[in-house]
Formats: structure tokens, C-alpha cells, sequence
């Protein structure tokens, strides 16, 4: 019977219909930043043997998004812990708190070692996929042989990864119209990136190895930071 009286129930008409949309001045942060491989750049590489080289892989074609979270997440603590505010280890056994600035920006779930109880949080800031555009260059390296200080005997490996001079965007945005970035979020990724123009971070595999450096774009600025932005984070009680 109530299947049957909402089936034949005429629709009033001349309603407005509400519709759960964002309003339409509602504004959003984000941020594209331009970049340039200053070395070679390996991502997520991949095995492809040949008749002539069994130990070869070659590189992927994007930086993804939870990549670009991780790295720029793992420099904003450290940068956070500089300036004398408490911030969790996230990057270390997933010791993470889900109360420090690091948490609120960047989102947190429970993990086996975290010190937060919960479901966890959704983050501030969302990361993009970031393809890369260049061209490719492949390199043969000859690990150290510990004990004689020369190249060790049968294990010369190749890898085919980004030329330097490829270009790739990091693009961050708001997750959320309601969900406003605070300033001293802002200003804390800026500085991550800094790091990261700077080659004291690299993106992607082997950074140890001089993999990774990239460079901000010369047609490219990056936002300005005061000396005082981190007045304003919330420290953890």
C-alpha cells in the first residue's frame, strides 16, 4: 500500500527543488606548481628484461597523488618539528597521533602502531596525478663490491627512467567548499615545496642514488611565506 500510494501520489509542482550543491560563491584553494627534472627521474619502475640484459626496468609515466601526499607530508613535519611544534612520525611504523597540524592537514587512519583510537579523518588537501612529458634515457649501473671497493662482478643493472629537462605538475586543491585550508596550511606546503625545488627531497625511486631532483619551471613563483606563519598553527595539548 505504500509502494502504491507514492507511485500514484501526483509531484506538486511549482517548488523549487533543493539540491545539495556547494553554493555558488563558495571559493576553493589550490595550487599548480610547474616543475623540471634537474636529474633523471625513476617512478614506481617496472621489471623489463631483455635478451641482453636480464636486470632492467624501466620508469612509469606519472607521479601519483598519494606520492606526492606521502613526500610532501614526510618535509612538512620535518619542517613542523624544526620550528619547535609537535608532529607525529608519519612516514616512520605509522606512529601517527591524530592531533598535530600534520594530522589535520594531511588527513589520518589507525594504524599498528599509531597512538590515535578511531576510524580516522579525512585530510584538508587533495593531491593530483601528475603525468610526466619529456623524453627518456636509460642508464646502466655497477653496484660497489663491498670488500674489494670496485664494481661488483655480475650485478650490472639498467634503468630506463626520465630525461633531465621532463616536465611534471604538482597540482594540490581544497577537498572541500566547506572545509576551508587555514593559512598556515597554505604556508606550510609552500615550504615543503621549497625543499623540494631546492633538491633537499627528491620524488620517486632511487634519491639516494641522484635520482629525482627536480626544479620550479623559470615562468613559475611560488606563493610568498611570512617569517611568522607558524604563529597561528594549533599546537597539541
Amino acid at each position: 500500500d505504500v509502494m502504491s500510494s507514492i507511485a500514484t501520489t501526483p509531484v506538486a509542482q511549482g517548488r523549487e527543488l533543493a539540491s545539495c550543491i556547494a553554493p555558488p560563491d563558495a571559493s576553493t584553494w589550490s595550487l599548480d606548481v610547474p616543475l623540471v627534472c634537474g636529474d633523471f627521474l625513476l617512478l614506481d619502475p617496472r621489471e623489463q628484461p631483455t635478451e641482453r640484459r636480464n636486470n632492467r626496468a624501466v620508469t612509469g609515466d606519472r607521479v601519483t597523488g598519494s606520492s606526492w601526499r606521502g613526500l610532501l607530508r614526510a618535509r612538512s613535519e620535518f619542517i613542523l618539528r624544526s620550528c619547535g611544534i609537535e608532529a607525529c612520525l608519519s612516514s616512520e611504523g605509522e606512529k601517527i597521533c591524530g592531533q598535530c597540524p600534520g594530522c589535520a592537514l594531511f588527513g589520518w587512519a589507525p594504524g599498528p602502531r599509531s597512538k590515535a583510537h578511531g576510524i580516522g579523518s579525512r585530510g584538508l588537501v587533495g593531491f593530483g596525478d601528475s603525468e610526466v612529458t619529456g623524453t627518456k634515457a636509460t642508464l646502466d649501473h655497477a653496484p660497489v663490491d663491498r670488500f674489494t671497493g670496485g664494481a661488483a662482478d655480475g650485478k650490472l643493472f639498467t634503468r630506463e627512467s626520465w630525461a633531465p629537462g621532463s616536465t611534471v605538475t604538482l597540482s594540490i586543491y581544497q577537498l572541500a567548499p566547506d572545509r576551508p585550508l587555514p593559512e598556515w596550511g597554505k604556508h606550510l606546503l609552500v615550504l615543503a615545496i621549497r625543499d623540494l625545488r631546492q633538491g633537499l627531497v627528491g620524488v620517486g625511486n632511487s634519491t639516494t642514488r641522484g635520482y629525482g631532483t627536480v626544479e620550479l619551471d623559470t615562468s613559475a613563483t611560488l606563493p610568498d611565506v611570512p617569517d611568522s606563519w607558524f604563529e597561528s598553527v594549533p599546537h597539541m595539548g
